[in-house]
């Protein structure tokens, strides 16, 4: 991949075929994609040696791991103010990772491009309560 484009971590907790095309759909808007499926620290690490331009976790898998992960990174000085976007996921879910992680995006995947434009802004706002951002 080219050095010039943004980088995104996606979090799927599955390799596979719907990784591969989540993978497609990000990098045709033109974003480099690391998909992530391993729990352990090395995420974390990687994530705070070299800050991805977002962390888009898919909660159409695993919600309450994804949930998890949302957590961690709003709790980590290093990482707390990294832009995170979740996508899918059953309204049941999505509410109660809105309820507790701060300052993410909840998006559809048809409307992903137009959350990674808001990525930005996100990123400048220090969570401070978990108030969701929710629509497109």
């Amino acid at each position: 991949m080219s050095q010039h484009l943004k980088r995104l971590v996606l979090v799927h907790w599955k390799s596979g075929p719907e990784l591969e095309e989540r993978c497609a759909r990000l990098e045709a808007k033109g974003f480099e994609v690391e998909p992530m499926w391993e729990e352990g620290g090395a995420p974390y690490r990687r994530m705070k040696d070299d800050p991805p331009f977002a962390v888009v976790i898919d909660l159409s898998r695993l919600p309450s791991h994804g949930r998890q992960l949302g957590r961690a990174i709003r709790e980590r000085k290093s990482t707390a103010t990294l832009p995170i976007v979740f996508v899918a996921g059953s309204a049941d879910k999505v509410a109660r990772v809105a309820a507790e992680v701060a300052g993410a995006i909840f998006t559809s995947w048809d409307e992903i491009g137009t959350a990674l434009a808001r990525a930005p802004q996100q990123a400048a706002k220090q969570p401070t309560a978990a108030q969701p951002n929710i629509g497109t």
